[in-house]
């Protein structure tokens, strides 16, 4: 009788032992739970958050900082500034778009003005090592080609030529070949104002003549 009554003691205890673990480790699960959907929760609202800062918001009117001496084109800015703000573009963003352009820009000049060099010394190569023009006659011929900038030449076509590299022009130059050839060589100091532009002109042509 005794034997029994302990042994159900120790069943009872057993079974309360079992009851209070089990509610432990429920308990703990449900801890665990809740706490994972904090931090998934938190982390979504840093996504969230960060996504915000990327995107930034939209100025009311964009400013936007150039290299020094670099002037961008007004009517393509005219053209971008409402597809800017369509996009939903902050200041950042679209400063670095016009960062790229401007970039592109200046290469774009930067290769016209080399062709133009480019050119233009071609052209005096060609005048050089013509048959008619050049050789042992060179400064000759280029004396006479003067004349005809003496004659008829003055300060704004001077400049001109300069400017757009046609003073280097060999069919441009054998034409004020042959009308120099037609004009008797005028006295030293007899037109000084054309004399003296005219000489300019083929000095920076031809600097070595």
């Amino acid at each position: 009788m005794t034997e029994e009554n302990v042994e159900t003691a120790d069943d009872t205890a057993t079974d309360t032992s079992t009851e209070e673990t089990s509610t432990e480790e429920t308990g703990t699960e449900e801890t665990s739970t809740e706490e994972t959907s904090t931090e998934e929760t938190s982390t979504d609202d840093n996504a969230d958050d960060h996504s915000a800062d990327d995107v930034g918001t939209v100025p009311d009117e964009y400013k936007f900082e150039l290299p020094e001496g670099v002037e961008l084109d007004t009517k393509a800015l005219e053209l971008a500034v409402p597809v800017f703000k369509e996009l939903g573009l902050s200041q950042d963003n679209a400063q670095k778009l016009v960062g790229v352009f401007t970039e592109f820009q200046q290469q774009q000049m930067q290769a016209s003005a080399d062709s133009f060099v480019e050119t233009v010394t071609g052209w005096t190569d060609a005048v050089k090592g013509d048959k008619e023009l050049g050789g042992e006659d060179f400064d000759k011929n280029m004396a006479i080609a003067k004349r005809t900038l003496d004659k008829y030449g003055d300060e704004s076509l001077m400049e001109d030529l300069h400017t757009y590299g046609w003073g280097s022009n060999p069919n441009f130059i054998r034409l004020l070949h042959k009308v120099g050839q037609t004009l008797k060589e005028d006295n030293p100091g007899s037109n000084g104002k054309n004399s003296s532009g005219s000489g300019d002109i083929i000095s920076r042509m031809y600097p070595n003549n």
